[in-house]
């Protein structure tokens, strides 16, 4: 029969080994977790700084006279003097055919 310190002895490295093994799995999940968190947030950093940097084009281009003239013609319908505008007419009231599959 094996003395009691023994017994003891093994009791308490099981439990240290079981305490340690717990440990090392809750330590182990939480960095996985805060890596994905991390990955994450890069993809977000990155998503955000591409909307940035298209944002300050605009701006850029805008600032010049040629994206000044682009968006009186786009939104205002400005045209520049001595230009003509065409207006296109549809009087035809002819539909296409459909396409038969």
């Amino acid at each position: 029969m094996p003395r009691l310190r023994w017994v003891f002895l093994a009791v308490m490295l099981g439990l240290i080994v079981a305490i340690m093994g717990t440990a090392y799995v809750f330590e182990f999940r939480e960095i996985h977790r805060l890596s994905e968190m991390v990955d994450s947030r890069m993809v977000r950093s990155t998503s955000l700084s591409r909307k940035l940097q298209e944002s300050q084009e605009k701006i850029d281009f805008y600032k010049t006279p040629e994206g000044l003239a682009h968006l009186a013609r786009d939104q205002y319908n400005l045209v520049f003097p001595g230009e003509r505008i065409y207006r296109i007419v549809v009087t035809s009231d002819d539909v296409l055919p459909q396409k038969q599959q």
